[in-house]
C-alpha cells in the first residue's frame, strides 16, 4: 500500500515555510551561542586589564578620624571597613531595569541582569550587563573605567555592534561611576593618596579622588543612619545622539544589609536631573556580593571571571549561575 503524501508534501509553501523555520531558530541559536562565546573571550581579556599592576599604588592618607568630616567617620564606622584590609576584587550582581529613552516624557524601561567587578588597588571597575531590549533580543553591554580609559560598548546578541563611545570625557565619567558606586565597595572610600574628604554641612562631605591626571569630585550625603543617603555629581557626561551632554546627576541608596560583615545597600538608583525634572534611567536589587583576595593568581590560572575564586557571602543567591562564562 502506498502511504498517503504528508501535508507538506502535499503544499510546497508549507514545506519552505517549515524548512525556512527550522533555518531561522538553527541560525539564531548559532547567533546567539556564538555571540555570548565571544562576548565571553572579551571580558575575559578586559578582567585582566582590571587587575593589571599599577605603578602608583595608594597608601592610606596617615591620619585619624579626627581629620575626617565626622558623617565621613561615622559611616566608615558603621559599614566596618575602616581597619579590615580591603580584597583585591568585588564581584557585585544585579538585576534591575534601564530605562533607553535618551530625550522625551516617554520611558522605555527594560530588564536587566548584570555582573560588576571593582578593583581596590587602583580606580577600576567592568560592568557587564545582559540588556532585554525586545523578546529574545538580548543587548550584552560593557561599560568599563580600566587603566584610566573609559568604555562603553553595546552589542546585539554579543555580536553586532550597536553603540560605542571612549576618550577623556567618558574616562571621566567613569572614574565618577567608580567613585559614586563606592557604597557596595566601601573600602573605596577610606582616605588615602588617591582620595580626599572636604566638609560640606552635618551630614554632607565631598570625595575628591585622583587617578593620575584625572581628578572627579562628587558630594556624599549620609542620612540619620549614618549611611550614605545619595551621591551628587554637579555634571556628569552622558550621551544624548550620541553627543556628550554634561549633565546634573545623582545616585541614590536605600535598605542596607551586612553581608559578611560590611554593611552594604541592596537597593539603588541613578538619575539625570534634567531642567523639566529627575530623568531616571537606573533601577536596581543587589542579588550577589562576593570577594576575589588575590586576582593576580586568579588570572594566571584562567580562573578569573568564574565562581571558583570568589568567597560568597552569606545570605546571597547564585545569581545568573547559567551564566557561561563561569564554565
Amino acid at each position: 500500500m502506498t502511504a498517503a503524501p504528508s501535508p507538506s508534501a502535499r503544499n510546497p509553501f508549507l514545506a519552505g515555510l517549515v524548512c525556512g523555520g527550522v533555518g531561522a531558530a538553527a541560525a539564531y541559536g548559532a547567533l546567539r551561542g556564538g555571540g555570548a562565546a565571544l562576548w565571553c573571550v572579551r571580558r575575559r581579556r578586559r578582567l585582566r586589564r582590571l587587575v593589571a599592576p599599577d605603578r602608583e599604588i595608594a597608601t592610606p592618607a596617615g591620619h585619624g578620624d579626627g581629620a575626617l568630616p565626622p558623617p565621613v567617620a561615622t559611616y566608615l564606622h558603621r559599614v566596618g571597613v575602616r581597619d579590615v584590609p580591603a580584597p583585591a576584587v568585588v564581584e557585585l550582581r544585579h538585576e534591575g531595569e534601564l530605562n533607553l529613552a535618551e530625550m522625551g516624557p516617554e520611558a522605555r524601561w527594560r530588564p536587566f541582569t548584570s555582573r560588576q567587578w571593582v578593583a581596590t588597588v587602583r580606580p577600576g571597575f567592568l560592568w557587564d550587563a545582559a540588556v532585554s531590549a525586545a523578546p529574545f533580543v538580548p543587548v550584552r553591554v560593557c561599560d568599563a573605567y580600566l587603566g584610566g580609559s573609559g568604555l562603553l560598548e553595546a552589542r546585539l546578541f554579543g555580536v553586532v555592534p550597536v553603540a560605542s563611545a571612549d576618550g577623556p570625557l567618558l574616562a571621566e565619567a567613569e572614574l565618577m561611576r567608580y567613585l559614586a558606586e563606592a557604597p557596595w565597595s566601601p573600602w573605596g572610600l577610606r582616605p588615602s593618596s588617591r582620595l580626599r574628604w572636604s566638609p560640606d554641612g552635618e551630614r554632607a562631605a565631598w570625595a575628591t579622588l585622583r587617578d593620575g591626571m584625572m581628578e572627579v569630585r562628587l558630594q556624599f550625603r549620609f542620612g540619620e543612619d549614618g549611611l550614605v543617603e545619595s551621591v551628587r555629581a554637579n555634571a556628569r557626561t552622558r550621551l544624548v545622539g550620541g553627543v556628550p551632554v554634561p549633565t546634573p546627576w545623582i545616585g541614590r541608596f536605600d535598605r542596607y544589609r551586612r553581608r559578611g560583615g560590611v554593611l552594604v545597600p541592596t537597593l539603588g538608583e541613578t538619575a539625570w536631573l534634567e531642567p523639566g525634572g529627575k530623568r531616571p534611567y537606573w533601577r536596581g536589587r543587589l542579588t550577589r556580593l562576593a570577594f576575589c583576595r588575590d586576582a593576580r593568581r586568579a588570572v594566571r590560572t584562567r580562573t578569573f571571571g568564574t565562581q571558583a575564586v570568589y568567597e560568597t557571602l552569606p545570605q546571597q543567591h547564585n545569581g545568573d549561575r547559567h551564566d557561561p562564562c563561569n564554565r
